[in-house]
């Protein structure tokens, strides 16, 4: 699709993203703090044409920029692919539904074509980027470093399963596209009774999308791998940052044989299914992220495009912004020299140098003590060690004291 203009997105005519708690956002990338309604105490057809959705839509139309969209205009100023981007390049064949938009951004038909709603926080990881909002696990190390935490252990936006099937059977007959996250969408129950229904009802040509931690590949006597034989468009994307150790330091729960033994099946008995490394590139990984990247290539595990790179902008002090110019040097260096082993029919496609860009970008070395003061403190709850795992990144203690 050709975008009408670079503030345009086809999200708010097509989709709603739904959060563990009942928040409700234009898409994913909005800020999580500032939600356009909660299903706890409105409907999603209320939110749907309240005055702020209606607000994005005229912006929209209008080429204005908004407020919500910052982090994908951010992403593309680097180079990045951006959710925009994305949802114009697979929803513009439903760019005509956009005439229908009233002159106040009233739009009469809920049709979500693109369905991401996270059914709970339910998690086996508690990632070191992540928290208790996506994270069940995150729960007990939050209260032990903050004194308390927001919301209940397991956060659910439906209280009843008659609840949820009551939204659900209104989406699910116009849905092309189900991206699943969480909390960790192989351990969810939603997750398989959906595809059970999708298959039920002929309705397998759905494109599944997946972000998922790829540690569970069997739940409650079901195998993922039987329900994906069924559907010929699906896409998992492993939220893999690094390998070995340095994985588990950051995505603690991993266990890092088990995630290659699981793509090696997947290889095996899903062959059809498109997967790639969702990476999230914070200062832990922006050192190693084209080690583990070769790595893979060489035994086969991905294609030189699999890859999708998501910088981290929030926590900011884990940005890679962050790091010492000695070792922002360092890492471009090592950047360039791995493009010079990537065939040119890729270089651009992998946006790993978008990496570089961002790091950059500016000097956020004042965040070195509020790292350290942050990171130490769930070293000391998770009995891990961060200078063990990332010891080329030593230099940064030189800056560990400094006032801020």
């Amino acid at each position: 699709m050709e975008e009408p203009n670079k503030h345009f997105c086809m999200a708010p005519w097509i989709h709603m993203h739904m959060w563990p708690n009942g928040n409700i956002y234009p898409c994913c990338t909005s800020p999580s703090e500032d939600p356009f309604g909660n299903v706890k105490t409105e409907s999603m057809e209320d939110v749907w044409n309240g005055e702020r959705m209606r607000k994005l839509r005229k912006n929209m139309l209008k080429g204005q920029p908004s407020k919500t969209c910052e982090r994908c205009y951010k992403l593309e100023e680097h180079g990045s692919f951006s959710m925009r981007q994305d949802m114009n390049q697979k929803f513009g064949h439903r760019m005509t539904s956009t005439r229908k938009t009233a002159e106040d951004g009233h739009h009469p038909e809920m049709k979500i074509r693109y369905m991401d709603i996270r059914f709970s926080n339910i998690c086996n990881f508690k990632c070191r980027s992540c928290g208790p909002s996506l994270s069940s696990l995150w729960y007990d190390d939050q209260v032990i470093l903050y004194g308390s935490a927001d919301g209940e252990r397991i956060q659910k936006p439906f209280e009843t399963e008659q609840e949820l099937w009551a939204n659900l059977d209104k989406i699910l007959p116009h849905v092309e596209e189900i991206y699943f996250a969480g909390g960790e969408p192989l351990v969810a129950v939603e997750h398989y009774e959906i595809l059970e229904y999708l298959i039920a009802k002929g309705k397998t040509d759905v494109r599944l999308v997946y972000n998922t931690n790829f540690s569970k590949m069997r739940f409650k006597g079901r195998d993922v791998f039987d329900l994906w034989s069924k559907f010929p468009d699906v896409n998992v994307g492993a939220s893999l940052d690094d390998s070995g150790p340095r994985a588990e330091y950051m995505r603690h729960g991993t266990n890092w044989a088990k995630i290659e033994e699981n793509r090696r099946q997947l290889q095996e008995k899903c062959p059809h299914v498109s997967f790639f490394v969702a990476a999230t590139v914070s200062l832990y990984n922006g050192w190693h992220l084209p080690d583990f990247y070769l790595d893979w290539l060489n035994k086969g595990y991905i294609h030189w495009e699999a890859i999708n790179i998501n910088i981290l902008h929030y926590p900011a002090h884990l940005s890679l912004t962050i790091l010492p110019p000695e070792i922002k040097e360092r890492i471009t260096k090592k950047y360039e020299r791995m493009l010079q082993q990537i065939p040119m029919e890729y270089r651009e496609s992998n946006r790993l140098m978008s990496v570089v860009d961002y790091m950059n970008s500016r000097d956020d070395t004042h965040l070195i003590p509020e790292f350290f003061e942050r990171n130490n403190a769930l070293d000391d709850i998770r009995k891990e060690d961060f200078l063990s795992a990332f010891p080329e990144l030593e230099p940064m203690l030189k800056y560990k004291d400094q006032n801020v």
